[in-house]
């Protein structure tokens, strides 16, 4: 009869053997109204934070991302470009300081790295959602149109998702669902959707953003109606970002006029039907492609 012998594992050895917990998703939902407060929920492999009244945690918000998570997604209402622009701003900041540190010599991406225009990542996923009453009554008037001119812009600036809704407190019950439905690598306009609008700036482009410009029923001058006013933005904008604080109340000021509107002349001009927008900003996808190929 042979003697079974028994492996005693020393407790040091041991400890080195546990499984470690591979780390979470986090999602932070950040919004601008109703009483202060932070909720957390954990969801299967996320860990999401609502902040209401964010601008009061800022300083949470750079703790939370600094920490080691598998991924990070925010998904920020908006609710005024000055807010959505000094957020930005703070998030740019702490990316830029993480891909310097060799603790964190492999920072987050950005999902899509064919961003041409993402000059200012974020090191994250970003969701911005545009409430559809801000876009309301008028949907050609110019400041609806700016709105999404100029959001759009801004998010193809930080490699940026753009959803609108009409129902924010039903989409936003399952932020899972919402994450993967932004990754969407095409837009999706519908209004018998909850989500009737997205735009992945991974399809945007300075081109498609103009082309909104001509689905406006009136002129106004504020419109980026031609690439040339996305680049003098684009120069305004990278300054604000890179520049003093001077540079930065200058970007601030250049926004702040599109919640305001502007007393102009209104003459009613040729409007480009949806399906005709769609066909020219395919026609633009087709003709950058035709370009890289040549070079």
């Amino acid at each position: 009869m042979r003697h079974q012998e028994t492996t005693i594992v020393p407790r040091k050895m041991f400890s080195k053997l546990q499984v470690k917990e591979d780390p979470k998703e986090l999602v932070l939902i950040i919004r601008n109204d109703g009483t202060t407060a932070v909720k957390y929920d954990c969801l299967d492999n996320y860990e999401v934070y609502t902040l209401c009244r964010y601008e009061l945690f800022y300083e949470y918000i750079e703790d939370l991302i600094k920490r080691k998570w598998k991924k990070i997604t925010i998904i920020n209402i908006f609710n005024s470009f000055r807010s959505l622009i000094v957020l930005l701003k703070r998030l740019y900041l702490v990316n830029v300081e993480l891909s310097s540190n060799q603790e964190f010599s492999e920072p987050q991406s950005v999902p899509n790295t064919k961003l041409t225009n993402c000059a200012l990542s974020l090191g994250l996923q970003f969701i911005n959602i545009l409430p559809h009453s801000l876009l309301e009554p008028d949907l050609l008037a110019p400041e609806s149109v700016m709105i999404q001119q100029y959001l759009r812009f801004v998010d193809l600036k930080h490699g940026a998702n753009l959803i609108s809704t009409k129902d924010i407190a039903s989409v936003l019950e399952n932020p899972t669902k919402l994450i993967a439905q932004s990754l969407n690598v095409q837009p999706i306009i519908d209004t018998s959707q909850p989500l009737s609008l997205i735009i992945p700036s991974s399809w945007d482009s300075f081109n498609k953003i103009t082309l909104l410009a001509k689905s406006s029923i009136y002129d106004d001058d504020r419109l980026l109606g031609s690439e040339n006013d996305c680049n003098q933005l684009n120069m305004l904008y990278d300054s604000g970002f890179d520049g003093t604080d001077a540079d930065m109340e200058m970007l601030l000021g250049r926004f702040e006029p599109l919640s305001h509107p502007q007393d102009v002349s209104r003459n009613p001009k040729e409007l480009l039907t949806l399906n005709e927008m769609l066909k020219k900003a395919h026609q633009i996808a087709q003709n950058n492609h035709n370009r890289e190929v040549l070079q």
